[in-house]
Parts: C-alpha cells; sequence; structure tokens
C-alpha cells in the first residue's frame, strides 16, 4: 500500500538519523534564540551559538543531499 512512499526514500545511508540531527540542530538554534530574553547572557555569545548550530546544520543537509 505504501510501496510508492518507500520508493521516495533514500535507499542509501541513514537518512532518519541525519534528520533527527538536523532537527536536534534547529531546537538548539531556537533555544538560543529564546535567551536573547534573558539576562546575563551577551548578544555576541548568542550570536556565535546560532552561527555554529547553522553551519552544524549545513553539513547535515550536504550529507542528506549526497
Amino acid at each position: 500500500m505504501f510501496a510508492w512512499f518507500q520508493r521516495l526514500l533514500p535507499q542509501k545511508g541513514d537518512f532518519f538519523a541525519l534528520f533527527e540531527a538536523h532537527a536536534a540542530t534547529l531546537v538548539a538554534a531556537g533555544e538560543a534564540l529564546r535567551q536573547f530574553a534573558d539576562d546575563g547572557v551577551t548578544t555576541s555569545e548568542l550570536l556565535k551559538r546560532i552561527q555554529d548550530r547553522e553551519h552544524e546544520a549545513d553539513e547535515l543537509i550536504r550529507q542528506v543531499l549526497t
């Protein structure tokens, strides 16, 4: 019944593990954005964290596409 859906999924690699890792990276970036409202964290620290998560997400996307 869902054979057509299974044909859409990648046949190599661990797609779902990469998908889960990407989701975790997005959650971490979202947490850094939330901390903008909190006291005690400087803007430069948060921007660095967000940028680091962005680079991690970019690398995961590269892995998924290959």
